[in-house]
C-alpha cells in the first residue's frame, strides 16, 4: 500500500489456481506521526480481495493410455467409453463440450455424448459389422470461455469379431456321376481366426451306415471309399457344412 494515497497495489504474479488461492484477507492500519509516539492514533480494518477466474487452462484429459474393447455386433447407440476431464477454471471457463475430429474413417462410426460434469460417453453411431480390429479417434474437450482453450487425445479401440456367419457352400450341382470328381468350395464371412475357419464333414441320408463315399475334411474333395456295385441301386449321400446343402452322388443305372 502506498503511504498516504491508501492505493494497494499487486506485488507479485497473481494466480487464481496457483497454491495462494482464491481470495486474500488484508489488514488495513492507518495512523498518524506525531512527533511523541505516545500520542498516536491509529484505526485498521479488514479487507478481502476475491480473484476473478479468467480462462487461462485448457481442459485436461487422464494421464492414463485411453482405449477399450466391443465386439462388432455392437448395437448402434450402446456405450463403449466414459472419459472425464477436468479444467482448473471456474464456471463457463470450466465447462467442457466434446466432439470427435473428423481424421480417419472410423470417426464416422463413433460418436461422443455430453453428460454434464465435464462428462463424455463414447457411443456407436453406425453398424460395426464390417470392422474388425484396431481403430484410432480423438476426442477433443473444448471449454466455453474466452479465449476458447482446447485439448485432445487418442482413443484406441479394439473391435473384436465375433461368430456371426456359417460357411456358405459353393459350386454343388445337384447330382453327380460317380466318375466325375466333385470338390465341394465354402466360404465364411467372419472376420478373423477362427470365426472364418471350417471343415467338411459328411453323412450318410441312404441307405443307412453306408461309406462308399468320403470327403476330405480340409480341401472338400469327395472321394470313393469302396468298390462301386453297378446293381440297379442309387447311392444318395449328403456333404454337411454348418449350413446344410445336398449334393446327390448316384451309381447304377
Amino acid at each position: 500500500m502506498l503511504s498516504g494515497a491508501g492505493v494497494i497495489f499487486v506485488s507479485n504474479q497473481l494466480d487464481r489456481e496457483g497454491p495462494q488461492g482464491q481470495s486474500f484477507m488484508l489488514t488495513i492500519v492507518a495512523m498518524d506521526n506525531p512527533e511523541d509516539t505516545k500520542l498516536v492514533r491509529m484505526n485498521r480494518t479488514t479487507i478481502t480481495i476475491q480473484l476473478i477466474d479468467i480462462n487461462d487452462n485448457p481442459p485436461m484429459f487422464p494421464n492414463h493410455l485411453l482405449e477399450t474393447r466391443t465386439p462388432r455386433d455392437t448395437a448402434v447407440n450402446n456405450t463403449i467409453f466414459t472419459v472425464i476431464v477436468t479444467d482448473a477454471d471456474a464456471n463457463e471457463n470450466a465447462d467442457v463440450t466434446f466432439s470427435i475430429a473428423n481424421e480417419t474413417n472410423a470417426s464416422n462410426y463413433f460418436d461422443i455424448l455430453n453428460i454434464g460434469n465435464n462428462e463424455g460417453r463414447v457411443i456407436v453411431s453406425q453398424s460395426l459389422l464390417d470392422l474388425a480390429g484396431l481403430y484410432n479417434i480423438t476426442l477433443i474437450a473444448s471449454d466455453h470461455g474466452t479465449p476458447k482453450f482446447s485439448s485432445n487425445k487418442t482413443l484406441h479401440i479394439e473391435i473384436l469379431d465375433v461368430n456371426l456367419n456359417a460357411p456358405e457352400i459353393g459350386n454343388v450341382p445337384g447330382k453327380v456321376k460317380v466318375f466325375e470328381i466333385l470338390t465341394i468350395n465354402a466360404t465364411d464371412n467372419d472376420k478373423s481366426s477362427p470365426n472364418n475357419k471350417y471343415h467338411f464333414s459328411m453323412s450318410v441320408i441312404q441307405p443307412k451306415n453306408n461309406t462308399n463315399f468320403g470327403i476330405n475334411k480340409n480341401t472338400g474333395e469327395v472321394f470313393v471309399n469302396a468298390n462301386l456295385s453297378v446293381a440297379n441301386i442309387s447311392i444318395y449321400e449328403s456333404i454337411k457344412v454348418e449350413s446344410e446343402r445336398l449334393v446327390v452322388i448316384q451309381y447304377g443305372n
